[in-house]
């Protein structure tokens, strides 16, 4: 069937959609529909939505990585619903701070003494998926550019730890997409293997930036701070402009400063500074984290 396109303000074209269909699957105002570009021709599709995916948790002690990491886990796998037994409310602390810190768009409800329910409220629409991303990348930046510049004397970058767990919370968001949108199926392993490294550089420096405001040693410049923003600038050109030349100059400057100037240093009778080690290992991950780029 033909259907004509009319204009709606300046820049936006619509066309109708045919009653009968609209019939058959109830169709009203708000509903969504998948579209897919044939070349030619356009695809429509609608899907009823599935009830939402829940899953149950039970917490006998108070370790919060152990709770944070079972909350987190169920929220990457999909689940929209949660449902929690606790002991003591010192736990109930504790999931409400990693809901708050770590997720998008969920929240926790108390709904007796020991229970509680996290839910899915006002969570970021999957087709944000690209422009979270992205921010992620822009805040593992900003923390590479301040951490280098706290190492030059240049700034006090106490802001370390809220960028950190703002980075945390996009790579989650970014996990559930990549588990649950059947859009990234086939290349769901390269993205889980990017997101996993540059979560891993950003730990590097987060725990580097804790050593730094927990060490009573003064702090000396590092060899590795400069090759280390060279080489995340290389990684950002690679990302945004799909530069294979930029992924193979990564590469390349990544075996001399790892293979050469830190293998050097890890043999020397001083031996490696926690700040050279910590700088090292982010640099090692920003390379890992380009090669599924080349997929």
């Amino acid at each position: 069937m033909r259907r004509k396109i009319v204009q709606q303000g300046p820049c936006t074209l619509m066309v109708s959609i045919p009653k009968e269909f609209c019939q058959r699957h109830s169709l009203k105002k708000g509903d969504i529909l998948d579209l897919r570009d044939c070349g030619q021709f356009l695809q429509a599709a609608y899907h009823e939505k599935e009830d939402a995916k829940t899953s149950a948790l039970s917490f006998s002690s108070s370790t919060e990585s152990a709770i944070r990491i079972a909350i987190i886990n169920s929220y990457r796998c999909g689940h929209s619903c949660i449902n929690v037994d606790f002991k003591e409310d010192n736990q109930y602390n504790i999931i409400c701070t990693v809901v708050s810190e770590n997720i998008m768009g969920l929240e926790v409800t108390r709904t007796s003494n020991n229970t509680c329910r996290i839910e899915s409220i006002n969570e970021p629409d999957i087709d944000q998926f690209q422009m979270i991303l992205k921010k992620m990348i822009f805040c593992i930046s900003t923390m590479i550019t301040d951490t280098v510049q706290r190492l030059d004397g240049k700034k006090d970058f106490s802001d370390y730890n809220h960028l950190g767990i703002k980075i945390e919370k996009y790579e989650n968001f970014c996990l559930r997409v990549v588990a649950t949108d059947g859009r990234y199926t086939a290349s769901g392993q390269f993205y889980s293997s990017l997101l996993s490294k540059l979560s891993h550089c950003s730990r590097e420096l987060y725990h580097l930036n804790k050593y730094i405001e927990i060490s009573s040693n003064k702090i000396a410049k590092s060899s590795f701070a400069e090759p280390l923003y060279k080489i995340f600038t290389l990684f950002e050109g690679s990302f945004f402009k799909k530069s294979t030349e930029m992924i193979e100059k990564l590469h390349q400057y990544q075996n001399q400063i790892i293979f050469s100037q830190y293998y050097k240093s890890i043999a020397s009778k001083k031996g490696v500074s926690v700040i050279d080690h910590h700088l090292a290992c982010a640099i090692r991950h920003i390379h890992l984290a380009s090669s599924p780029l080349m997929g």
